[in-house]
């Protein structure tokens, strides 16, 4: 093997590209590999989602419930809706 082509085969290598092309396009195309997996494989974090209760709101369901179940009939009752038994 002619010491040009070793000397070729052994810059190469490390690249895992053939001989074609000049070095930036090779780190050219491994950050935008590493920049889009990083993107692709990207993990959301978002903070719980918390509302103060309004005490008001949580009243007036609580009378339209005893209204619409009856006294002894309501499960459940929050500031937006209410549940029956």
């Amino acid at each position: 093997m002619p010491r040009d082509a070793l000397a070729r085969a052994a810059y190469a290598a490390p690249f895992f590209f053939s001989n074609d092309g000049n070095r930036m396009t090779r780190i050219a195309s491994y950050c935008l590999a590493l920049g889009a997996s990083a993107l692709l494989s990207a993990c959301v974090f978002a903070p719980p989602v918390t509302t103060p209760t309004d005490t008001n709101a949580v009243a007036k369901m609580s009378e339209q419930a005893l209204a619409t179940c009856g006294a002894g009939n309501v499960k459940e009752v929050n500031a937006k809706s209410f549940t029956c038994k």
